[in-house]
């Protein structure tokens, strides 16, 4: 389970290294010459970062007693190190979709009812990346919203489990996550691409919800995955 420290305070060799990862992760040995230290100080710093799970190594290859390993930010962690980084930004990303439009439902006005809904509640959207279909009216969204980028697959990647689409969202979402806040979106599409959405915003501890009805039948905001660190901030939406 993860668990962080929230009273924990890096020492600057920490800061050093947590500075060094927020950019790309690295070898172990890369790192230690980067930051200017010894070996075993920086194994003994690692582990100090690796406990209060702000930082994870991964064995890329074993030689006999030999392991090269890599150092990257613990998925979790990363809007925490911008933080303790003093670098802390209030851009969000939004990860969204649509489908193809019906007579019942005009699919492609999704982002912009969602974007609408975000920024009354005080979320500033700087990129929309929006899951598709060929037959998505992408132009139509346009007139609304600006989307940054859109990944189109066909209907039936978002209904099977581990097919190329889910592959690239993941890789997309944590492209997105190293330079702005990310939110997760998990109204459109299939259930499958909500209950997966779901499991990023877990994993990730990114935001997730679901755009559903008051009971006036009103548009709003169902939060659906709210990260240990930002629940007293949630609670005080949920009031206004």
């Amino acid at each position: 389970m993860f668990n962080f420290n929230s009273q924990f305070t890096p020492t600057q060799t920490q800061i050093k290294i947590l500075e060094l990862l927020a950019q790309k992760s690295h070898q172990q040995k890369v790192l230690g010459q980067k930051v200017g230290i010894a070996p075993s100080t920086l194994g003994y710093n690692l582990g100090i970062l690796e406990k209060v799970y702000l930082i994870q190594r991964k064995t890329l290859h074993q030689i006999g007693n030999v392991a090269i390993k890599e150092i990257s930010l613990h998925p979790k962690a990363r809007q925490k190190v911008r933080r303790m980084l003093g670098k802390n930004v209030d851009d969000y990303t939004l990860i969204t979709g649509f489908g193809k439009d019906n007579e019942l439902f005009q699919s492609h006005e999704l982002p912009m009812e969602v974007c609408s809904r975000l920024k009354k509640i005080g979320y500033s959207i700087k990129n929309i990346v929006a899951c598709i279909t060929p037959e998505s009216n992408v132009e139509g969204a346009q007139k609304f919203v600006e989307i940054t980028e859109c990944l189109s697959y066909p209907y039936n990647e978002y209904r099977n489990d581990e097919t190329e689409f889910f592959t690239q969202l993941a890789a997309v979402i944590e492209k997105y996550n190293q330079t702005t806040n990310v939110i997760l979106d998990t109204t459109p599409l299939t259930k499958l691409f909500t209950l997966k959405l779901l499991q990023i915003s877990i994993k990730y501890q990114i935001p997730s919800f679901y755009l559903g009805k008051d009971a006036r039948e009103q548009n709003r905001i169902i939060w659906t995955y709210v990260p240990e660190d930002k629940q007293v901030i949630f609670a005080e939406e949920r009031r206004k």
